[in-house]
């Protein structure tokens, strides 16, 4: 007997999903096998599972058939040809967008080389203005940062297409060597007592879907809230396209297996000769693999701000209901969903939670003449967010991708929504006079040199700001230089803050259109002869 059963619920893996089939069938009485023809993706047989619901119906076994048929071997081929084509395509464009973005890296190479020259030379004629040297260190720094962000992405997606390329060639190859099959039907042998009207579900892993956590933070100054939204990244090439299916999202990943590596002895032993060209060859691999790891790692450290606590959230709004299942997180999502089958990524919302945010500004001058904005908030107790990019909107406006590490149920965690202009932080050296004094017509053996430093911060907001401002001071890792500082106006909240030293935080609260300004004076002594590095 064959029936069609549409597909009615999905659960999609990090690298598969679990697709569910199910349907109503009227059977007679004795054995009756129902067969589901059509059935287009490779599923892994050892997942097929069934069940029947209906009075004196049993199961008596589940099994998928393979047939080779010339007709459907000649319409597979040509979808798989098809999709290949596409990919390769697709795989093109990455590329182009490769290229120009090496053209863009190479662009902003020559502006630091520019600078590199530039500025030592203007420096021997006069001093650049301390903005024209923030807003060129702040282009260099963002657009660097954007464009390695961008190749990454880029190499991500030729990895997924090539996978998935690999994946249909190898498809084809099977079907054009006659060894594989093109239809698939699944056959569920029942045995009825008596004429019943049964449901019918059958279930099956297969490869070629994915999703992966992605959010939007909206943050409004004004009413001091962050709402942040989770959406899970949903794409597919499974050859069958989810209609209107309950889904539900799991970080389980079943294709990777549950059971601890084997735990193997630790021995030492005597190390062999091994010739100086080898041993080189060898070594320079290792220190690439191990350079290129820690700019990966680099580029998504961010710099912790500290942030002051405040009332918990209200609830999130629902887009699904997220639970654990041992060692994993389900989202299943409240409303139904469709995804074609053609690798395109769809977007669907998975938790909204409004956050009462606690807006603070964190500026560090010397690196940089800006200031950070940045929240501290708590995570519902009902939720846990994972790992994932997070686009950030400040007042309407789109001001950058941060990353978000992964969060607990009611846990407090940090949103960094990048540069605010509206806050102005300059820093500028007010006085630089350096001892000269000769005993007779020798010079002093001590060569005294006085700094004195302000800072100003203003604020164009429209509402009272809370600025933490951070300043290291000078400390010396020699006997021979001697480092006194004069006491700050005002005197800094915090000196050698969180162990770190040297560093100065001064902390204070600005009214709109208000100004603070920042004094402090320091001297260094060493001999004469030594040159001393960083000032």
């Amino acid at each position: 007997m064959d029936v069609q059963f549409p597909i009615t619920a999905v659960t999609v893996y990090p690298d598969s999903a679990l697709i569910r089939r199910e349907g109503t069938v009227r059977l007679s009485a004795g054995d009756v096998t129902v067969t589901l023809p059509g059935i287009i993706p490779d599923i892994d047989e050892n997942t097929l599972r069934s069940c029947a619901i209906g009075e004196g119906v049993k199961i008596l076994g589940a099994m998928v058939r393979h047939e080779y048929s010339a007709h459907a071997a000649d319409t597979e081929r040509k979808r798989l040809a098809d999709e290949m084509e596409a990919l390769t395509d697709d795989k093109r464009s990455v590329e182009s967008d490769l290229a120009v973005r090496a053209e863009e890296a190479a662009f902003i190479e020559s502006v630091k080389l520019f600078g590199k020259q530039q500025i030592p030379r203007d420096l021997a004629t006069k001093i650049p203005a301390m903005n024209e040297l923030s807003d060129v260190y702040r282009f260099i720094s963002e657009k660097t940062k954007e464009n390695r962000d961008a190749v990454l992405r880029a190499h991500k997606r030729i990895r997924e297409i090539d996978h998935s390329i690999t994946e249909r060639g190898e498809m084809l190859d099977s079907i054009s060597g006659g060894s594989g099959t093109t239809k698939r039907s699944i056959e569920i042998a029942l045995s009825a007592k008596s004429a019943v009207d049964c449901t019918l579900a059958v279930s099956y892993l297969v490869s070629g879907a994915s999703w992966e956590p992605i959010y939007d933070a909206r943050a409004d100054f004004a009413k001091s809230n962050v709402e942040l939204t989770l959406y899970g990244i949903v794409r597919q090439t499974t050859g069958d396209a989810w209609d209107n299916v309950a889904m539900s999202l799991s970080t389980a990943k079943p294709s990777v297996g549950g059971s601890m590596p084997y735990v193997s002895p630790w021995a030492l032993n005597v190390m062999e000769y091994e010739p100086p060209r080898a041993k080189k060859a060898r070594s320079f691999g290792i220190v690439q693999k191990a350079a290129f790891a820690d700019k990966e790692s680099r580029m998504e450290e961010e710099e912790v701000m500290p942030m002051a606590s405040m009332d918990a959230p209200p609830a999130p709004e629902e887009y699904s209901d997220a639970a654990e299942h041992g060692t994993a997180i389900v989202y299943t999502l409240m409303h139904p969903a469709s995804v074609k089958s053609d690798g395109t990524d769809h977007k669907l919302p998975v938790t909204a939670q409004n956050l009462a945010a606690k807006y603070e500004y964190s500026s560090y001058p010397r690196s940089v003449s800006s200031a950070y904005l940045g929240s501290r908030v708590e995570n519902a107790p009902n939720v846990q967010l994972l790992p994932g990019a997070v686009h950030i909107f400040l007042d309407g406006e789109f001001v950058g991708i941060s990353q978000l590490s992964a969060v607990g149920p009611g846990e407090e965690f940090d949103i960094y929504l990048g540069i605010d202009d509206n806050v102005k932080v300059k820093r500028e050296i007010i006085e630089k006079k350096v001892d000269r004094t000769l005993i007779a017509v020798i010079p002093s053996p001590v060569k005294k040199s006085a700094f004195t430093y302000k800072i100003t911060v203003e604020n164009y907001k429209s509402k009272d700001i809370t600025v933490k401002l951070f300043e290291p001071l000078p400390i010396s890792e020699d006997d021979r230089i001697k480092v006194k500082t004069s006491k700050a106006v005002p005197e800094a909240t915090a000196k050698d803050w969180m162990d770190r030293k040297g560093v100065s935080l001064w902390e204070f609260t600005l009214a709109p259109k208000a100004k603070q300004e920042i004094v402090h004076s320091f001297t260094v002594e060493h001999p004469r002869e030594l040159r001393v590095e960083g000032l």
